[in-house]
C-alpha cells in the first residue's frame, strides 16, 4: 500500500472520482488539511470534565476493538 499526501484540491478531486459529491469532497479535503496543520490540536481537559473521567486515548480504543474487547466487536483479520 502506498500513502501519498495530496494537496487539498487534488484530494477533493480524488474523492469525487470515488463517488463523493463535490461539496462533501471539498469539505472532507478542507477538514483533512486543517487536521494536518494542527488546527484541531488542544490541551483542553474539556472532554475529560464532560465525561467525568480521563478520555480514553484513540490508540487504546483501536487496540481494544482489534482484540474484540468492546462488547464482542470483532474486526476482520
Amino acid at each position: 500500500m502506498t500513502c501519498r499526501d495530496l494537496p487539498p484540491g487534488e484530494y477533493a478531486s480524488w474523492l469525487q472520482e470515488t463517488g463523493l459529491d463535490e461539496e462533501s469532497a471539498r469539505f472532507v479535503a478542507a477538514l483533512d488539511a486543517s487536521i494536518a496543520h494542527g488546527d484541531l490540536e488542544t490541551s483542553s481537559q474539556d472532554l475529560a470534565r464532560l465525561l467525568g473521567r480521563p478520555a480514553t486515548p484513540l490508540t487504546d480504543v483501536v487496540r481494544a476493538a482489534r482484540g474484540g474487547a468492546l462488547g464482542g466487536v470483532r474486526t476482520a483479520s
